[in-house]
């Protein structure tokens, strides 16, 4: 962003999990904390995790990342 903010997404998970700091790593920390607590609580609740396969595609000014999570 023009502010020197980042933000970031999760794509393989239906609905919207996003965070916004000013370093990469804070952001990817974010989501990854509020995607590994909606799927444990999906997973707690016996629903179906919504994993989007295969997520939707980076968008022009986006750059994909690969996080690795243990539950």
């Amino acid at each position: 962003m023009a502010d020197g903010t980042i933000s970031g997404r999760v794509a393989n998970l239906a609905g919207e999990i996003t965070a916004t700091s000013s370093s990469e790593r804070d952001v990817l920390m974010k989501v990854t904390r509020e995607f590994k607590s909606r799927v444990l609580k999906l997973h707690g609740e016996n629903q179906a995790i919504p994993l989007l396969d295969p997520p939707p595609a980076p968008l022009e000014n986006e750059q994909m990342r690969t996080v690795p999570v243990h539950l």
